[in-house]
């Protein structure tokens, strides 16, 4: 926040419509104000200190970021401007007399020739006319208490907006207040319509005040009208999910959208499936549960997994960490065995029989957990390996009993020329938890993508052609699994 746009909120909150440094209540409100920004309280007093020792005493009309910084979503925006500015042509250059945009942005919403029509109230145009007196750099204006100062017609404000000297992020700061103030209820509604967002009040206010800071909020007024459907929107099964609204939206605003994740009642909600939700006239939250999917694309059900997600749902008798009953065994009948495997921590040779616990043991084995099993089948004795492994296949089969046709995974199953194949043993073991995710769930689609720092990249894939097309991470498969923990991982090749 600028200093131009604490003095502009400042005056919203002052009872007379423009603050004092001379009345202790407006100072009070200034305080109030600064705390909610986490500012230190000398901080605090310093700031309120250099307001009072201002010359022309409580003259607030002067300007600068003295203290205070642009968001983050400012510097983006300023940037991109700049960008533009050095990508236009001699004969482009705006001259000095002609209106900025953010001035012009600002009498196109007072406009009621023009989208949207607020048909605001001769009370709204004068609080307006006044805040912007407050705020114009002429210090006639803005100490002048004479009601030829106060526009309260349409016309009057707009050529009121046309001479006065404003700067770029208060006209913004207008614009964004303003149409907050009108729209909002409109814009909120929306969200709660048809599960599109759960009824999320801190999902609503996340996207509401990027709209307001990016400027988008006209832009999704218009478009929530008539949204796109999702094949309208991405007719082919891969792409980007951001692509198809870059020339709608500001690209900072569906970055927010995209990465929006607050679950709901119990309900976990990944990243993606408020932006589909959204943008998507088809797309809702399975509110009804009628369909089986984290969303449901028109009848059918959508499960929305992100790069590195588990390929489970919320009816899996199993979790990341049902493997570890099988390490924690392993370790007390290794121990117990006439074999004292060593392994290296740290640098350092340990045999298994000093190892004070399971997780310091199962991390001195190097790989993946599958890995990890065959490495220590490897190591033990010939008298030993058959009984160890029969102590990992009880473990196994206990951990994951609910799992269909978990005794085919038995190691013993994955035995080669006196070794265990762990690779062909965790592939079988992905695609039995996915076939059991699919039983259970009985979603049509999954739509891998890639959500992390707004990427977007995606692939919509029928359900039935995912465990046809599984394999393992580095293969030439259309969908990689690995074993992360107690449950696989899966992402689509083709999401980046």
């Amino acid at each position: 926040m600028t200093l131009d746009e604490l003095l502009l909120e400042w005056s919203y909150r002052s009872e007379r419509g423009y603050p004092s440094t001379d009345n202790p209540s407006d100072v009070l409100l200034l305080k109030d104000i600064l705390r909610e920004l986490k500012l230190p309280e000398g901080e605090i007093d310093d700031l309120v200190d250099d307001l009072e020792d201002e010359p022309g005493g409580d003259d607030l009309t002067h300007h600068g970021t003295d203290g205070m910084e642009d968001s983050s979503i400012e510097t983006e925006k300023e940037k991109e401007k700049e960008r533009q500015s050095q990508q236009t042509t001699p004969q482009q250059t705006p001259q000095s007399s002609e209106i900025s945009q953010e001035k012009q942005d600002l009498i196109d919403i007072l406009d009621d020739t023009k989208e949207p029509v607020l048909k605001l109230s001769s009370d709204e145009l004068e609080q307006i006319s006044i805040k912007i007196n407050m705020s114009d750099e002429n210090p006639n204006l803005a100490e002048a208490e004479d009601d030829d100062t106060i526009e309260d017609t349409e016309d009057g404000l707009i050529q009121q907006i046309k001479n006065a000297k404003l700067p770029p992020e208060v006209l913004k700061r207008m614009s964004a207040e303003l149409l907050g103030d009108k729209l909002g209820s409109e814009i909120k509604a929306y969200f709660g319509a048809g599960g599109k967002a759960l009824l999320q009040d801190e999902v609503f206010g996340v996207a509401f005040n990027t709209m307001k800071e990016t400027g988008d909020i006209i832009k999704f007024v218009k478009y929530i009208k008539n949204p796109m459907s999702f094949r309208e929107a991405y007719p082919m099964d891969t792409g980007n999910l951001i692509s198809p609204f870059e020339k709608i939206f500001t690209t900072i605003f569906l970055q927010r959208l995209l990465t929006l994740d607050k679950g709901y009642s119990g309900i976990s909600v990944g990243k993606g499936e408020y932006f589909l939700t959204l943008l998507c006239s088809d797309v809702s939250f399975d509110s009804p549960y009628e369909v089986q999917g984290d969303l449901v694309w028109g009848k059918m059900g959508m499960e929305v997994k992100n790069a590195g997600a588990k390929p489970t749902g919320q009816k899996a008798t199993y979790g990341p960490n049902s493997h570890d009953g099988i390490f924690t065994n392993a370790l007390r009948w290794v121990k117990k065995s006439s074999d004292d495997p060593i392994f290296k921590e740290k640098g350092k040779e340990i045999p298994t029989s000093k190892f004070s616990n399971m997780r310091k043991w199962r991390n001195a084995i190097k790989g993946r957990w599958p890995y990890k099993i065959a490495a220590l089948y490897e190591i033990l004795s010939n008298e030993n390996k058959s009984d160890f492994l029969k102590q990992v296949d009880i473990d196994f089969l206990n951990a994951y009993k609910k799992l269909p046709n978990v005794k085919n995974l038995s190691f013993f199953n994955f035995i080669e020329g006196g070794i265990i194949n762990a690779s062909r043993w965790e592939l079988e073991w992905s695609r039995t938890v996915v076939e059991d995710y699919q039983k259970a769930h009985n979603f049509d689609f999954v739509l891998f993508l890639n959500a992390k720092e707004g990427k977007g990249g995606y692939e919509l894939m029928s359900a039935s052609k995912v465990n046809p097309n599984l394999g393992l991470k580095g293969s030439d498969a259309d969908v990689h699994m690995w074993a992360q923990d107690g449950l696989p991982r899966w992402t689509a090749a083709s999401v980046r």
